[in-house]
């Protein structure tokens, strides 16, 4: 494999495999050449060579030879793949006018086909097309202007009529509905009142709207009158009823939301709200599309997106998103958390390590980290004991000190020791000392008395 990626970078595909009897037989790929062989064999290919615009292929390369390229002759053209160039279109021939001449790499361009029509017919005919032109536009634009005018003053009449009556439905409401009446009602049921009350002036006035004369253009656009007038725009309602009664919070039990002035059902986790609940009709939901969750009951309109896959360093992946719980990352083992949300970690790091002189206090969770503490006098730790170690007293194993205890390492104790004082050890000694100086003195003494025997023989 690692053969084949080499040599199809090189140009060249293997033929044939290598046998005991055979070596390995290269040929170029297809739109290449050999241009090293050796016998049946294929060194090294390159790419065949591309004709250029105004060439033509006048003979196509094989595995053993180029491309050869011609140029076109006078009135043809060739774009450099062509097998032969062609001949230049004669726009003349089939009625049309010559756009662009053609070149030895493209061909002529033609236009529309002409007429043939002198100047001195063309010219009278144009100014008089332009005259009655110029005069239809400036007929039309004075009458579209007269137009306009009387709808203009129409309309200005139209929308102060709208103006005054608005005005009546918020005073009836503001009237009828005083701070001191807001007393008298409860907080489900208030509401609720409020509400048919309002409707019911506002089909009353909106009744009154209908009879208003005027273009109905200009009715359409007043989107505060229509709003009221049709009971189906029920969010635009909101709006007006939020500028009246603005500022009341509904005590809306946690499986409901507050929209403006109505306690209305959440959508289960895992949906997003679609449309608000109504008088007569419940909060309609959708499900979260892939890639988005919502984890609580919600009045949301849409679902958050998902964190990435990509939990950042020292954090493993937990659980994948779903349409009810976003990606949850955990620390890996060795670090903790230290920016969670909820039950997901977005940040984590390294466990501290405690330094030589202290012990472990609190071993490291997921979300805390290690506790260290200094060791008391008499105690030492190399930092990775959960406890500091008394250090060893080296005269209660009966040896000697050679080297005292520290914070971070223990006590030096050197070979066994006798318990004889040195009261009794210095006397042995001198005795044992003498003794063996007796011993010598007479030892001496008595071979020096055997010689002089020795030479008193030897006289006599």
């Amino acid at each position: 494999m690692y053969l084949q990626s080499f040599l199809t970078g090189s140009g060249l595909k293997v033929e044939t495999s290598c046998t005991t009897t055979s070596d390995t037989v290269c040929e170029p790929l297809e739109g290449f050449f050999c241009f090293d062989s050796t016998e049946n064999n294929c060194a090294a290919a390159q790419k065949h060579s591309s004709c250029q615009p105004g060439q033509y292929i006048n003979k196509t390369g094989t595995a053993f030879t180029d491309t050869v390229c011609s140029d076109c002759s006078a009135g043809t053209f060739s774009d450099g793949t062509f097998a032969s160039c062609q001949e230049h279109t004669q726009c003349e021939s089939g009625n049309l006018q010559l756009i662009k001449a053609g070149t030895a790499s493209s061909d002529a361009e033609c236009g529309e086909e002409s007429l043939n029509v002198p100047a001195a017919v063309i010219v009278p005919v144009l100014l008089f097309l332009l005259l009655i032109s110029a005069g239809l536009v400036s007929f039309f634009y004075f009458k579209k202007k007269e137009t306009c005018l009387k709808l203009g003053k129409r309309s200005s009449n139209v929308h102060r009529e709208v103006k005054s009556r608005w005005r009546r439905i918020i005073n009836i409401c503001r009237l009828k509905h005083k701070p001191a009446g807001r007393q008298n009602m409860t907080p489900r049921g208030g509401p609720v009142k409020l509400r048919n009350h309002w409707e019911d002036h506002v089909h009353v006035v909106a009744k009154q709207l209908e009879d208003v004369a005027g273009d109905e253009d200009v009715r359409a656009d007043d989107a505060e009158v229509s709003s009221v007038a049709s009971s189906t725009r029920e969010d635009e309602m909101d709006i007006i009823l939020v500028k009246v009664f603005g500022g009341q919070t509904l005590p809306c039990s946690p499986d409901e939301y507050q929209i403006v002035y109505t306690c209305c059902p959440a959508c289960p986790p895992g949906n997003l709200v679609r449309t608000h609940c109504l008088k007569d009709r419940a909060t309609s939901c959708l499900p979260c599309t892939d890639g988005t969750f919502m984890a609580k009951a919600t009045g949301r309109r849409q679902c958050y997106p998902c964190t990435p896959l990509n939990c950042d360093a020292g954090l493993g992946l937990k659980t994948l998103c779903t349409t009810t719980s976003d990606t949850v990352c955990e620390p890996l083992e060795g670090f903790f958390c230290i920016d969670s949300t909820e039950n997901n970690c977005a940040a984590a790091q390294k466990h501290s390590s405690c330094q030589p002189g202290q012990y472990i206090n609190k071993t490291g969770t997921a979300f805390t980290d290690t506790v260290c503490s200094d060791c008391s006098a008499g105690t030492f730790s190399d930092g990775t004991f959960t406890s500091c170690q008394e250090h060893t007293q080296c005269e209660s194993v009966n040896r000697h000190l050679i080297k005292a205890g520290t914070a971070s390492s223990d006590a030096e104790c050197g070979e066994e020791s006798s318990n004889v004082p040195a009261a009794v050890t210095i006397p042995v000694l001198l005795f044992l000392f003498i003794c063996v100086g007796l011993v010598l003195f007479f030892y001496f003494k008595k071979k020096k008395a055997h010689l002089k025997l020795g030479e008193d023989d030897g006289e006599q």
